[in-house]
Protein backbone atom coordinates (compact mmCIF):
# COMPACT_ATOMS: atom_id res chain seq x y z
CA UNK A 1 0.00 0.00 0.00
CA UNK A 2 2.59 2.45 0.64
CA UNK A 3 4.62 2.12 -2.79
CA UNK A 4 1.04 2.54 -4.36
CA UNK A 5 0.57 5.84 -2.29
CA UNK A 6 4.44 6.85 -3.39
CA UNK A 7 3.52 6.25 -6.53
CA UNK A 8 0.14 8.54 -6.60
CA UNK A 9 2.03 10.92 -4.47
CA UNK A 10 5.19 11.54 -6.55
CA UNK A 11 3.93 9.98 -9.81
CA UNK A 12 5.14 6.56 -11.43
CA UNK A 13 8.75 6.02 -12.36
CA UNK A 14 10.00 8.89 -10.25
CA UNK A 15 12.75 8.51 -7.47
CA UNK A 16 12.39 8.73 -3.94
CA UNK A 17 14.37 8.85 -0.80
CA UNK A 18 13.94 6.08 1.45
CA UNK A 19 14.62 6.09 5.78
CA UNK A 20 13.78 4.38 8.41
CA UNK A 21 13.91 3.79 12.00
CA UNK A 22 16.43 0.85 12.51
CA UNK A 23 14.82 -1.70 14.14
CA UNK A 24 13.59 -5.25 12.72
CA UNK A 25 9.81 -4.06 12.50
CA UNK A 26 10.58 -0.72 10.42
CA UNK A 27 13.30 -2.68 8.36
CA UNK A 28 11.11 -5.14 7.18
CA UNK A 29 8.81 -2.23 6.28
CA UNK A 30 11.47 -0.23 4.49
CA UNK A 31 12.52 -3.67 2.78
CA UNK A 32 9.44 -4.43 1.72
CA UNK A 33 8.61 -0.65 0.49
CA UNK A 34 11.46 -1.14 -1.69
CA UNK A 35 10.57 -4.64 -3.40
CA UNK A 36 7.03 -3.17 -4.20
CA UNK A 37 7.96 0.08 -5.70
CA UNK A 38 10.82 -1.51 -7.49
CA UNK A 39 8.49 -4.03 -8.91
CA UNK A 40 6.55 -0.68 -9.99
CA UNK A 41 9.25 0.55 -12.27
CA UNK A 42 9.93 3.24 -9.50
CA UNK A 43 13.27 4.44 -8.77
CA UNK A 44 14.63 5.04 -5.22
CA UNK A 45 17.87 6.93 -4.27
CA UNK A 46 19.07 6.90 -1.28
CA UNK A 47 18.10 4.33 1.14
CA UNK A 48 18.99 4.14 4.93
CA UNK A 49 18.40 3.80 8.79
CA UNK A 50 18.84 5.38 11.93
CA UNK A 51 18.98 4.23 15.28
CA UNK A 52 16.68 5.66 17.51
CA UNK A 53 19.08 6.55 20.39
CA UNK A 54 21.42 8.48 18.11
CA UNK A 55 22.43 11.85 20.13
CA UNK A 56 22.63 13.63 16.26
CA UNK A 57 20.85 13.06 13.44
CA UNK A 58 22.07 15.54 11.09
CA UNK A 59 24.54 13.25 8.77
CA UNK A 60 21.36 11.22 7.91
CA UNK A 61 19.05 13.71 7.33
CA UNK A 62 21.35 15.14 5.24
CA UNK A 63 21.78 11.64 3.42
CA UNK A 64 18.39 11.61 2.99
CA UNK A 65 17.94 14.81 1.28
CA UNK A 66 20.58 14.33 -1.03
CA UNK A 67 19.96 14.45 -4.56
CA UNK A 68 16.80 15.33 -6.82
CA UNK A 69 14.23 13.19 -5.33
CA UNK A 70 10.67 13.90 -6.21
CA UNK A 71 10.00 12.49 -2.31
CA UNK A 72 10.04 10.99 0.65
CA UNK A 73 9.14 8.03 2.15
CA UNK A 74 9.85 7.81 6.02
CA UNK A 75 9.42 4.24 8.30
CA UNK A 76 9.45 5.45 11.76
CA UNK A 77 7.57 5.80 14.87
CA UNK A 78 6.58 9.21 15.63
CA UNK A 79 8.78 9.58 18.99
CA UNK A 80 11.72 9.03 16.86
CA UNK A 81 10.42 11.23 13.97
CA UNK A 82 10.14 13.75 16.17
CA UNK A 83 13.80 14.17 17.24
CA UNK A 84 14.56 13.18 13.42
CA UNK A 85 12.46 16.16 12.12
CA UNK A 86 14.15 19.02 12.89
CA UNK A 87 17.69 17.70 11.39
CA UNK A 88 15.81 17.43 8.29
CA UNK A 89 14.46 20.88 8.28
CA UNK A 90 18.16 22.07 9.02
CA UNK A 91 19.43 20.97 5.75
CA UNK A 92 16.88 23.43 4.02
CA UNK A 93 16.25 21.10 1.36
CA UNK A 94 13.07 18.65 3.18
CA UNK A 95 9.86 19.48 2.14
CA UNK A 96 6.93 18.13 4.65
CA UNK A 97 4.63 18.51 1.38
CA UNK A 98 7.07 15.69 -0.55
CA UNK A 99 7.04 13.28 2.61
CA UNK A 100 5.21 9.85 3.02
CA UNK A 101 5.45 8.89 6.47
CA UNK A 102 4.42 5.34 8.20
CA UNK A 103 4.35 6.28 11.51
CA UNK A 104 1.92 3.35 12.52
CA UNK A 105 2.53 2.26 16.52
CA UNK A 106 1.28 -1.19 15.60
CA UNK A 107 4.40 -2.78 16.40
CA UNK A 108 6.37 -1.43 19.62
CA UNK A 109 8.20 -4.28 21.23
CA UNK A 110 12.02 -4.71 20.86
CA UNK A 111 13.04 -7.44 18.22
Amino acid sequence: MLAQAAIGAFGKGKTVNVGARKRCVRTALEQLFVAQYRSSAARWGQTLRWNPDQANYNPRAGRLVSGSPAGYVIIDFPETFAKFAPSLVRTGKWEASRTLIDGSPAERRRC
